[in-house]
Formats: C-alpha cells, sequence, structure tokens
C-alpha cells in the first residue's frame, strides 16, 4: 500500500513538472541564469538564516523554552530537511520525537507546539492573501492555473482551515479529556484522538496567555517578513523582472498556495509552476519566470538540505533511522505523555 502511495506521488510530481517546464526553451533558460546577478543570493541566504532562527525561537517558546536555543535550533533544522526531502509528509512526526528524545519534552506537548506553529502559518498565509488585493492589481479573471482561479480558491480555503481550526480549538478547550477519550474507539482512534488532544493543549497554551499569543503573532509575521524579503532579493538578481515588495509578496503567497494544495516531495514542479505563473501577473515571460523559481526553489533547497546534513553529522544521527521510529512511536502516543 505505502509503495503504491509513494508511486501516485511520484506520477503527480512528475505531472507538475512536465508542466511547469512545458514549452520552455533549454538554451533561453541557460541563457537567463547566465545573465543572473548571483551576489544578491548572499542577502537571500542571510534571510534564510533569520527566517529559521526566528521559527526556532518561535517553536522554543511553544515548548516553554525547554531545553538550549542551539539545540531547538538543531531539531528544526533536521525536521526542515526530513519535511522536505521525504515523500509522504513522513517527516512531519520528526520534530515532536525529537523534542522528546533530545530534551525530555512529551511528545503531546511537541506535537501540540508543532500544531499551532502550522496554525499560526496558516493565519499569515490569510494575511497575506488577504492583502494580495490592496497592493497588487489583480486580472478581472483572477489568476488561472488549470482553469482554476488560484487567489480566489487559496482565499476561500484557507479561510475556512483558520475560522475552523479557531472555532475547533475554542470547543477543545472546553471539552474535558475523558469526553475526548471516546475517540479512541473510532477507526484508527488513537491517532486521531492524539491529534486532536495536542491540538487542545496548544489551544489551552494560547487562550490561557494572552501575552503569549501576542509574541508568537509578532514572530509569525517575522518568519513570513524574512521570507518575502529573501524572494524580493531574489527578484533584484534577475534584471528582466520588475522589482518591488509588492512582486515578491505576490509571488511568494502564491506559491506558497500551490505548495499547501500539492505538497510534492521537496515541491519539486508544484513549486515551478506557481512561481512562474504568479510572475504572469507581472507580465514576466515564463521563461523568465521558470528560471527564477528554479534559482529561487534551488537556493531554499539547498540550504535546507545542507544545514539539516550538517547538523545531522553534528548530533550523530542517522535520518532513515529516526524517521523510522518517529514513525513507529506516534500511534502509541496518547495522553501517557499529557501536560495536563
Amino acid at each position: 500500500m505505502k509503495a503504491f502511495r509513494l508511486l501516485i506521488v511520484l506520477l503527480v510530481t512528475l505531472i507538475f513538472v512536465g508542466i511547469a517546464l512545458w514549452g520552455i526553451d533549454l538554451g533561453e533558460t541557460i541563457e537567463i541564469i547566465l545573465d543572473t546577478q548571483w551576489t544578491w543570493f548572499l542577502a537571500v541566504f542571510s534571510c534564510y538564516i533569520a527566517t529559521h532562527s526566528v521559527r526556532t525561537f518561535r517553536l522554543w517558546l511553544l515548548v516553554e523554552r525547554k531545553g538550549t536555543f542551539l539545540s531547538i535550533f538543531s531539531i528544526n533544522t533536521i525536521g526542515f530537511l526530513a519535511i522536505n526531502i521525504i515523500p509522504l509528509r513522513l517527516g512531519e512526526m520528526l520534530r515532536p520525537y525529537l523534542l522528546l528524545e533530545k530534551e525530555g519534552i512529551p511528545f503531546a506537548q511537541g506535537m501540540a507546539a508543532i500544531i499551532l506553529e502550522r496554525w499560526l502559518d496558516m493565519c499569515m498565509l490569510l494575511l497575506m492573501l488577504l492583502g494580495l488585493g490592496w497592493f497588487v492589481d489583480l486580472p478581472e479573471q483572477g489568476l488561472e492555473i488549470s482553469g482554476i482561479d488560484i487567489i480566489t480558491v487559496g482565499q476561500s480555503s484557507v479561510s475556512l482551515v483558520v475560522i475552523l481550526g479557531s472555532i475547533f480549538g475554542m470547543g477543545l478547550v472546553l471539552i474535558s479529556e475523558n469526553r475526548l477519550s471516546i475517540l479512541k474507539k473510532l477507526p484508527l482512534g488513537s491517532k486521531l484522538y492524539s491529534f486532536v488532544f495536542s491540538f487542545r493543549i496548544g489551544m489551552k497554551t494560547l487562550f490561557s496567555n494572552p501575552l503569549l499569543a501576542i509574541q508568537l503573532f509578532i514572530l509569525s509575521s517575522f518568519v513570513w517578513g524574512f521570507t518575502i524579503a529573501s524572494v524580493y532579493f531574489a527578484i533584484r538578481a534577475f534584471p528582466a523582472i520588475p522589482d518591488g515588495i509588492s512582486v515578491a509578496w505576490s509571488t511568494w503567497t502564491i506559491t506558497l498556495v500551490g505548495m499547501i494544495v500539492a505538497p510534492t516531495p521537496g515541491f519539486v514542479g508544484v513549486y515551478e509552476l506557481f512561481c512562474s505563473s504568479a510572475l504572469l501577473l507581472w507580465e514576466v515571460p515564463k521563461a523568465v519566470g521558470t528560471s527564477f523559481a528554479l534559482a529561487l526553489h534551488g537556493s531554499q533547497l539547498c540550504f535546507t538540505i545542507i544545514t539539516g546534513i550538517a547538523f545531522l553529522f553534528w548530533e550523530g544521527f542517522s535520518l532513515k533511522k529516526i524517521v523510522t521510529k518517529s514513525q513507529e512511536f506516534y500511534p502509541a502516543t496518547h495522553s501517557e505523555n499529557s501536560i495536563d
């Protein structure tokens, strides 16, 4: 079954790669790459480091500053490496597992921190999508990819996730743990219970400490501010692309929507398709847009892979071994790791 799912994921990835690169002249792409002012990528990588540092500090706050900042930085780095290179999102459980193994942070608390982190990012994405209408003169027909207005769909779907997540989280805060245990009787009940229980912990943490909530939202805005800045500096490296924060804002926001809609391994194909399509709003030719997408995506993957491998060696870990252990550990984790 897992092999079949992997085959489907790889097939979908190839389809997106084909669509993204369809009609692109290889010689023209090479010429565009050669004309790129690569020195701007020094600023791009500086923004990556800043983004990852703020992400780490946010996670550190979510786990109540247990462990050292450097240790959480290491866990975050290895976790994002796993998420980007392992198919089927099997790397998602790695960070909660490492938080338990390295720092003794209960799995439920670590999982709650990761879930809350994702919810905060969805809130920021919603704000960025809504902001497109203020900063970008969108075409009347919207931005269509394969006949779908991606901006409208993105705004609707992300709004739904944020609203339902907020209502769901507030409801969980009011429900007792004993009532939640009913979920264990359902198919895949233990996994469902563990997820819901973890989300409940995260929301209780947020609602019980307004000052922490404000800090987390400010940090989340810095996460995406530095990310948009990295896109801005990358755009400066391509003379044929108009620069400006609004260009970087729209390009990254639309690219991120695509990565959420179809999270292929390493986001290969999806990233290039949505990034180059976003640049069509600014009348950037497809060849230029695709070259830019390849350069930006390549730089992000290089940063993630190089830093991830470096910290794997520093920690003395085997990625395959810890991913396997994290997957084996997850189903058996329920309320015994409660922090209530």
